[in-house]
C-alpha cells in the first residue's frame, strides 16, 4: 500500500475518514481481499469493505494500522482476533500509520506548516531498518535529531543537515519511537513504528 502517514484530531468531534485517493494498492494476489485495521499490537478491530468506510474517531488506541489482504483461503480472520493468527494461502500487504491527537495542529486546523516552521516527513512509516527523513525544513544549516522512546528514554542522538537523511535503525527492537528535531529553538516531535 502507498500512502500516509495519516493524523486525525479526535476532540473535535468530528468523522476521521480517509478520502477516495489517499491509499493506493499497487498489488493484490488472490481471488478475495479484504481491508483490516488493527491496533499496534495487530489486534483485529474492524473489517471494512474499503479503507473509505473507516472512521478513525470511533477507534479508542492513539494508534491505527491499515492493512490489506489478499487471500485464497484464511482463517482467523475475525475482530478481536489478532492479525498473527492467521492461516492459510494470503499475502498482507504492508501497514499505513494511523495516529490520533487530541491536541495539535490538525486539531486547529492547521495541516501545512508554512515554510518558516520546522517540519519533516518520516516515509514509509512504518519503517524497517532505516529511518527515512525527507522534506526537512529546518531553522538552520543543522538541527540536533534524537530517537527516544515511548517513556521518553533517548536511544540517539546525533547533528543532522538541512537535506534528506537516512538513520541506521537495525538495532532497534520492533515498536513505537519518537523522532525530535530541534532546529533554531524549535523542537518538531513525530511519531514511527518499527516492524520488520
Amino acid at each position: 500500500i502507498l500512502g500516509g502517514q495519516f493524523t486525525f484530531c479526535i476532540s473535535d468531534n468530528e468523522p476521521d475518514f480517509f478520502e477516495a485517493g489517499e491509499l493506493e494498492l499497487f498489488s493484490e494476489f488472490g481471488p478475495n481481499s479484504q481491508w483490516i485495521v488493527t491496533n499496534d499490537e495487530s489486534e483485529i478491530l474492524s473489517l471494512p469493505n474499503d479503507f473509505t468506510d473507516v472512521d478513525f474517531g470511533g477507534f479508542t488506541p492513539d494508534v491505527c494500522l491499515v492493512w490489506h489482504l489478499s487471500y485464497d483461503s484464511v482463517t482467523g480472520l475475525s475482530v478481536g482476533s489478532n492479525l498473527n493468527d492467521l492461516n492459510g494461502c494470503f499475502d498482507l500487504s504492508n501497514p499505513i500509520l494511523v495516529e490520533k491527537v487530541i491536541d495539535g495542529p490538525e486539531c486547529q486546523g492547521i495541516t501545512d506548516n508554512s515554510d518558516d516552521e520546522v517540519n519533516f516527513k518520516v516515509v514509509p512509516n512504518p519503517i524497517h531498518d532505516n529511518l527515512n527523513l525527507v522534506d526537512l525544513n529546518l531553522k538552520s544549516e543543522s538541527a540536533s535529531l534524537m530517537i527516544l522512546d515511548m517513556n521518553g528514554k533517548v536511544l540517539l542522538q546525533k547533528e543532522i543537515q538541512n537535506n534528506n537523511q537516512s538513520i541506521d535503525t537495525s538495532l532497534l527492537p520492533n515498536g513505537i519511537y519518537l523522532v525530535s528535531l530541534q532546529s533554531g529553538g524549535e523542537v518538531v516531535t513525530k511519531r514511527f513504528m518499527k516492524m520488520q
